[in-house]
C-alpha cells in the first residue's frame, strides 16, 4: 500500500473512536453521569451537602439519594466527611471537589 493508499484509508475511518482503547472507551462510560447527578452536584455547590437535606429539596428517599451520592463518590465528583447529625447520630457532609 503507497503513501496515498494509506490517507485515503485512516480519512474514513473515525480517527477518534479508532485512537481510544476500549478500556478507555468503558472507563469513560462508567465516569458519566445525569442530569440527577449534575443536580445533586449543584446543591452540594448551594451548600445543601447532607443527603437528607438533598432528599429533603428534591423531595425524594433518603436512601435513594444516599445510593447515588455513594456513586458519585465512587466516580471521584465528591468526598465526604463524617460528622455529627442535628438528631444525634452520625451523617455524612459531601463537597464537590470540582
Amino acid at each position: 500500500m503507497n503513501i496515498e493508499d494509506r490517507r485515503f484509508f485512516i480519512s474514513d475511518i473515525d480517527i477518534r473512536m479508532a485512537n481510544v482503547h476500549h478500556g478507555f472507551r468503558s472507563r469513560m462510560k462508567e465516569l458519566s453521569i445525569g442530569k440527577v447527578e449534575l443536580d445533586f452536584l449543584e446543591l452540594i455547590d448551594e451548600d445543601v451537602r447532607t443527603s437528607s437535606k438533598i432528599a429533603e429539596s428534591l423531595g425524594k428517599n433518603v436512601n435513594s439519594i444516599s445510593t447515588q451520592l455513594k456513586r458519585l463518590r465512587e466516580k471521584g465528583y465528591v468526598c465526604r466527611n463524617q460528622t455529627h447529625a442535628e438528631s444525634g447520630g452520625l451523617e455524612y457532609v459531601y463537597y464537590s471537589i470540582y
